[in-house]
């Protein structure tokens, strides 16, 4: 089954779980929405992201549970959490994390790729005090959050900057 059709503009509010073990999930075009309030995220066999951007805005926790997941650009919202454990989660395109009172990237000891711009607003949270690892090909800005590297692996791309405009740069 699939859900969805390449590169075709529409909004997408899903407000419950994703848990799907077959089929195709295209989300909507760059220049739409697609708004994700549910606690787990598990998407069929193949999710294309179409360049989209996604939002994360439940108010609370919502864990990304595939073994292999592939963003374009990331927004998580103000009382949002992502989490994920021994997985491998790419976004291409920008990752924004909180919008001015919180919000929260926190993977354990999976693997977090950021090709795209990495923005921590103010109150937001990247990473924990865990071995989660990543791989940053893009500048990261901290504009009043907070940047846990944690003990995990970091592996940043030459030419690439963390600018630690305001807020907290945790290196331990």
């Amino acid at each position: 089954a699939s859900m969805g059709t390449a590169a075709t503009a529409y909004t997408l509010n899903m407000d419950g779980n994703l848990i799907a073990s077959a089929g195709t999930l295209i989300a909507p075009a760059s220049a739409t929405l697609f708004t994700y309030s549910g606690a787990i995220w598990v998407t069929p066999t193949v999710f294309t992201h179409s360049s989209g951007t996604i939002v994360f805005d439940l108010a609370g926790t919502t864990d990304i549970a595939n073994a292999s997941t592939q963003f374009n650009a990331v927004t998580v919202s103000d009382g949002t959490t992502i989490t994920h454990t021994t997985l491998a989660v790419t976004c291409a395109g920008a990752l924004t994390i909180g919008g001015g009172v919180s919000g929260a990237w926190t993977p354990t000891t999976g693997t977090l790729t950021a090709n795209g711009a990495v923005t921590v607003n103010s109150g937001g949270t990247l990473g924990g005090n865990t071995a989660w690892t990543g791989v940053i090909n893009a500048n990261v800005t901290n504009s009043g959050g907070t940047i846990h590297l944690g003990t995990g692996t970091k592996t940043v791309a030459a030419n690439t900057t963390i600018a630690n405009t305001t807020g907290t740069l945790n290196v331990n």
